[in-house]
């Protein structure tokens, strides 16, 4: 297998007194995709840490899925996409 590209992810977290805020930024070298997302900070913060980021990622992994899907319809390949599973 050769390596292709590193693509990086860096989430920051933004504490405030009821909640906290998440952003996953996602940059592949060719382009950037954000997502955000917040969680209360009740029952504890770390778990809202956590609440927040996982949910931040999975708004990233839909955005990247979306994008993947909408280049494959446009290169005419989007049934080997959409049905290839994960």
């Amino acid at each position: 297998m050769s390596h292709v590209s590193d693509w990086t992810v860096t989430i920051h977290l933004y504490d405030h007194d009821a909640q906290t805020d998440a952003r996953a930024v996602l940059d592949t070298g060719v382009r950037t995709l954000t997502a955000e997302s917040s969680a209360p900070n009740k029952p504890a913060p770390e778990v809202a840490v956590e609440l927040a980021t996982s949910r931040a990622l999975i708004a990233l992994g839909e955005q990247l899925a979306a994008l993947a899907t909408g280049d494959a319809v446009a290169l005419g390949d989007a049934d080997e996409v959409i049905f290839s599973g994960r």
